[in-house]
C-alpha cells in the first residue's frame, strides 16, 4: 500500500470531526477557530 492508498484509508477510518481538527491544523485565525467549532458540533451529535 502506498502513500496515498494509507492516507485514504486513514480518512475513511477516522470520523468528520478528526477530519476537521486536522484540517485546523494548518490553518491560521479565524478560520482555525470555525473547523474546531465545527468539529465540536460534530462530536456533540455523535454524543446523541
Amino acid at each position: 500500500m502506498n502513500n496515498f492508498q494509507k492516507s485514504m484509508k486513514d480518512q475513511q477510518d477516522s470520523s468528520s470531526a478528526e477530519r476537521l481538527l486536522t484540517m485546523a491544523e494548518g490553518c491560521d485565525e479565524p478560520l482555525k477557530s470555525e473547523l474546531k467549532a465545527l468539529a465540536a458540533k460534530f462530536t456533540a451529535n455523535d454524543k446523541d
